[in-house]
């Protein structure tokens, strides 16, 4: 590596070594706080719609419309969005939507309104692998050799697993009984 490094530098500068050269020094011209910055702020506005996308179950290929009071940002990144959140920027949408709110204004995401037979039978199939992970669950703390010779931090997980499992189930069950 150090040949290739020193070859490297000699083509690249035409100078003699790079173990004689100075250390190079720091530059204003290197200074990149506003891209910095700029970039922050996008982490933020990809970590807040993919949440929002997350908790609404918002399927990918959504639409989004900007209302920030910077629009440059959404602009000059509108390629890294579209990747990295696989949606569409647009200027207006008619569907089904929801606001996801910022210091400086919101963006709206627009996706199409799931039909409700669909979204029941989502529900349905979640439903019943809760009920079969539940089942399997608890007949392996029923079983007291397993209870009694696993160590007891992994019985402890099952036991809050069993748990968690049990409240998703109720509130899969209530989404159901919504529709």
């Amino acid at each position: 590596m150090p040949y290739i490094t020193e070859e490297l530098y000699q083509q690249l500068t035409g100078r003699e070594s790079i173990m004689i050269a100075d250390y190079p020094k720091v530059s204003a011209e290197h200074n990149y706080d506003e891209a910095v910055q700029e970039i922050e702020e996008l982490k933020k506005i990809i970590t807040k719609i993919r949440n929002a996308q997350k908790e609404l179950k918002i399927p990918k290929g959504f639409k989004l419309v900007s209302k920030l009071e910077d629009e440059k940002i959404i602009a000059d990144n509108e390629e890294y969005l579209q990747k990295l959140l696989r949606c569409e920027i647009t200027k207006e949408v008619a569907m089904e939507q929801c606001e996801v709110s910022f210091g400086n204004g919101s963006v709206i995401l627009c996706y199409p309104k799931q039909d409700e037979t669909v979204k029941k039978a989502k529900l349905e199939q979640e439903k019943e692998n809760l009920q079969k992970a539940i089942a399997r669950r608890e007949k392996l703390l029923a079983n007291e050799q397993y209870v009694n010779n696993a160590p007891e931090h992994v019985v402890a997980e099952d036991r809050e697993k069993l748990a968690k499992e049990k409240r998703q189930l109720t509130d899969i069950q209530k989404e159901i009984e919504k529709i």
